[in-house]
């Protein structure tokens, strides 16, 4: 089928433009693009966007279309690369600096009609008609857009978010931001090794991976934070379940892929974090993720440990530290070790995904999805930079006792007196010895999403199937987590404090999942072993702060951590309080 015939041919300069009389009627597009985007609602529910891209055999132009509408539109069917629609309603919205390929515009599309539901072959014209711009976009039937360029090097750069199995002639300058260990892999087919690496450029991230030879070849060549160009790779669909990479396709090494160091040894990243003072780390529960900003204070020597699987992995921990005040510990595992071997203090790193602990005190380890950058040249570690060059850092720390907050201990009738948590404006913590009178047992768990480091609440799409919104997933089983409420009371008064599930599992004696599956299972005993857990007494250390619920001001109590009262320590605390009154 001639897709040119169907589709509204060099539409999109028109689409665009400004001026209303120029705009074409019912443009019909192809869709060279289908991700799933985020939902405008809260985690309960609502509407996903999906992010399009749509060509008019010359352009692509991204667009924004509310799953609602492909719902009622293609009656249940999905929309996938390749399908062509015509745009009945639409408006035009700015998104920011041009990339190579995209226009600096996309469409927010509210109607639109399916021309063909089966996906066709992408079209792509010859482009030797169009006139020529500068950083114009030049694609033939059997390439990929390619930016024009004065420097022989980077001519003919593809980006990343322009890779797809439908083209062959690509060539990619990018950095490698990750990298894995060489790995050994047995199944009924055989054994054989592999490697990976992702890679990102000022477009997006992809991963690529190589077997065998090319994975004993290239996990020495590439090196972590620097850049190649790569080109004669193969382009596959992802495999989700293997990589949290943000892409729907990876790069396979193959023998005749060509991989060299980039001359500048630069390119444009837009590295997307979101960093967190280590001073606020004590808002963080165990095995949340955070993105942190650090200099490097102290290199530990090099551990070997046993896995669960019987394999001998490398361990490192550093002490990294800010410009909050504070240090705290991050394990590091496998290839990171290796990257840090020759690594000075003081460097600058950046942490990302790295996940909360609590033992022993706050910490951070890397895993699965973290990634750890070293001396990255961006704008988010200047103000780290400044102040290393500057000052000294100070040495407060999360290492050691749990107890890294000095926050005053009080009676429930203090916390109510005192009004602790009615500022607007910031969290107020305070420590308190009481006894459960009451728990909460209705909801007291909630359905998270599987993944490491995840624990966002999934939404039940079909029948033993849910969906991870986070992580634009869908998984057969869920873990469960605890959120509930528990009610204090001391030699004052009483209050609702609200737990997660860290200080939720200590309070209850069992982990979440196999307390659920009790009451799944055994109401009765369910109900017993709820019963058992009133009338013990704890050291709550919390948190207080305003929030609005249901357009009202409300303080909520949550616990941050909760310690069994030792009553020999406690005993001898009470004696050494009465001597220093009779003294006094």
């Amino acid at each position: 089928m001639n897709v040119g015939s169907i589709i509204s041919l060099g539409c999109i300069q028109s689409l665009l433009d400004e001026n209303e009389t120029a705009k074409p009627n019912s443009p019909v597009l192809q869709l060279v693009r289908v991700n799933p985007g985020s939902s405008n609602s809260n985690e309960q529910g609502g509407s996903i966007r999906y992010k399009i891209g749509l060509s008019d055999g010359f352009e692509i132009v991204q667009g924004i279309i509310p799953d609602h509408l492909i719902k009622s539109v293609c009656n249940g069917k999905k929309l996938d690369r390749g399908m062509i629609i015509k745009l009945t309603n639409y408006t035009v919205s700015n998104s920011g600096p041009i990339q190579a390929g995209r226009t600096s515009k996309f469409l927010v599309i509210t109607g639109f009609q399916m021309v063909k539901d089966v996906p066709l072959e992408l079209y792509g014209h010859d482009y030797n008609r169009l006139k020529q711009r500068q950083d114009s976009v030049v694609v033939n039937r059997d390439s990929t857009p390619q930016r024009n360029s004065n420097n022989n090097s980077d001519e003919g750069i593809c980006t990343i978010d322009n890779i797809s199995p439908y083209h062959n002639k690509w060539k990619l300058k990018a950095m490698v931001i990750q990298k894995s260990d060489l790995r050994t892999w047995t199944n009924a087919r055989g054994s054989g090794k592999l490697f990976n690496v992702t890679l990102m450029d000022n477009s997006g991230e992809i991963r690529a991976t190589a077997f065998n030879q090319q994975a004993e070849e290239y996990a020495n060549l590439l090196q972590l934070n620097k850049v190649y160009y790569i080109s004669k790779g193969k382009v596959n669909i992802a495999k989700k379940q293997f990589s949290n990479v943000q892409n729907d396709y990876e790069i396979t090494i193959e023998a005749s892929t060509v991989i060299e160091p980039a001359d500048d040894l630069a390119v444009p990243i837009k590295i997307k974090i979101d960093p967190v003072k280590i001073s606020d780390l004590i808002n963080y529960e165990k095995d949340q993720t955070v993105d942190v900003v650090a200099a490097i204070k102290e290199i530990s020597e090099t551990t070997q440990i046993t896995t669960k699987a019987q394999k001998m992995i490398d361990k490192r921990d550093i002490i990294i530290v800010d410009d909050s005040g504070y240090e705290i510990r991050l394990t590091t595992w496998g290839q990171q070790v290796n990257e840090l071997r020759d690594v000075e203090l003081g460097t600058v790193v950046i942490c990302k995904n790295a996940r909360v602990g609590d033992f022993q005190g706050k910490n951070l380890s890397m895993y699965g999805v973290s990634r750890l950058m070293i001396d990255p040249d961006i704008p988010q570690t200047y103000p780290i930079r400044l102040e290393r060059e500057t000052s000294v850092f100070a040495s407060n720390s999360y290492s050691g006792s749990s107890n890294f907050r000095n926050d005053p201990e009080k009676t429930i009738a203090q916390i109510v007196n005192e009004n602790i948590g009615h500022s607007s404006e910031k969290a107020e913590y305070f420590v308190t010895r009481g006894t459960i009178v009451f728990i909460k047992k209705e909801s007291m768990f909630y359905a998270a999403c599987p993944t490491d480091g995840c624990n966002k609440k999934v939404i039940e799409d079909g029948e033993n199937s849910y969906r991870c919104e986070k992580c634009s997933r869908s998984f057969d089983h869920v873990k469960y987590r605890y959120i509930f409420g528990i009610n204090v009371s001391d030699h004052t008064d009483g209050m609702w404090f609200h737990c997660f599930n860290e200080t939720g599992s200590i309070i209850m004696g069992k982990e979440a999942n196999e307390l659920n599956n009790i009451k799944e299972n055994d109401e009765s005993f369910f109900e017993d072993w709820i019963d058992s857990r009133f009338f013990k007494t704890y050291i709550f250390k919390c948190r207080a702060k305003m929030e609005n619920y249901q357009e009202k001001n409300i303080i909520k109590y949550h616990v941050t951590e909760v310690i069994p009262v030792d009553f020999v320590e406690h005993g001898k605390a009470l004696l050494n309080n009465i001597n220093e009154l009779e003294t006094s």
